[in-house]
């Protein structure tokens, strides 16, 4: 897994916030860009949530949730046209936020607010887009 010039967005503006507990940089063909160690994920898990959002199938994550590190999250909201995913496992959850070519996965644990990931998590995403960060 290449570590390459994606980590430091994983370590130093996802975690580093102190808004998210761990991270995850995807490619949009499943490929892991960068993660944080404390993370079990596999190429497998990756590639299905890829692969449900290049379908844009909302049911799926629904339906299934979105297993990541070896967790199953229950998928609170899913909005594929617009890239955003959210869900929830006990007091932890996650956002994911699709950018150009990359998936941006932010992570939170017992005791952090949600909407604080999800905020640094979807501004990440933008900036990565080119957009207006917040």
């Amino acid at each position: 897994m290449p570590a390459g010039p994606w980590q430091p967005f994983v370590d130093d503006i996802l975690v580093g916030s102190g808004y998210c507990s761990a991270g995850v940089i995807v490619g949009t063909d499943g490929e892991i860009y960068a993660y944080s160690p404390c993370l079990n994920i596999t190429r497998e898990e990756c590639k299905r949530v890829a692969d449900v959002f290049a379908a844009r199938d909302n049911f799926a994550f629904q339906s299934n949730g979105v297993m990541l590190s070896g967790a199953k999250y229950f998928c609170l909201r899913a909005m594929l046209h617009e890239g955003l995913v959210y869900g929830k496992k006990g007091p932890a959850g996650l956002c994911m936020a699709e950018s150009d070519g990359v998936i941006i996965i932010g992570i939170y644990s017992d005791g952090m607010i949600p909407g604080e990931c999800n905020l640094i998590t979807e501004n990440l995403s933008a900036y990565l887009s080119g957009g207006d960060e917040g």
